[in-house]
């Protein structure tokens, strides 16, 4: 019975551990974002802005996070991406409902300007199949 006990606390005490080590490092990784931007409206659509914040990693990448917010009075489907090539397309697709926002985060080069392509969008209740919204702006 005394060896169960022992088990039994050692497993305890690991556990409790184990939860400060994850806590204590989800900490000091939070505090090393930088500030978010302020929101910037989209060159293309004018009920979507967007913000951003970064951070630097061990390796030659830096972290990024958006925010893409949706002003328009219906939801929106968008494709969006970060990345550091501005030829690149967009490969992601979210919905938003109206008067949300959606938080996104991908890695990019270090020192190399980073760009948040973001097109391709519907409106709710349009059809799978129906032409994309054009820039109304």
């Amino acid at each position: 019975m005394k060896k169960q006990t022992n088990k039994l606390m050692l497993l305890t005490a690991s556990v409790i551990l184990f939860s400060l080590i994850n806590f204590n490092s989800k900490s000091a990784c939070a505090q090393n974002w930088s500030s978010w931007s302020q929101f910037k409206m989209s060159d293309c659509y004018k009920g979507i802005s967007y913000r951003f914040r970064e951070r630097s990693t061990s390796t030659d990448k830096n972290q990024v996070q958006v925010e893409i917010k949706n002003s328009y009075t219906k939801g929106i489907s968008i494709a969006f991406r970060i990345t550091n090539n501005p030829e690149d397309k967009a490969i992601y697709r979210t919905d938003i409902a109206s008067g949300d926002s959606y938080v996104t985060e991908q890695y990019v080069d270090k020192g190399v300007p980073f760009h948040i392509i973001h097109h391709k969008m519907r409106f709710e209740g349009d059809k799978y199949g129906d032409p994309y919204r054009p820039c109304d702006r």
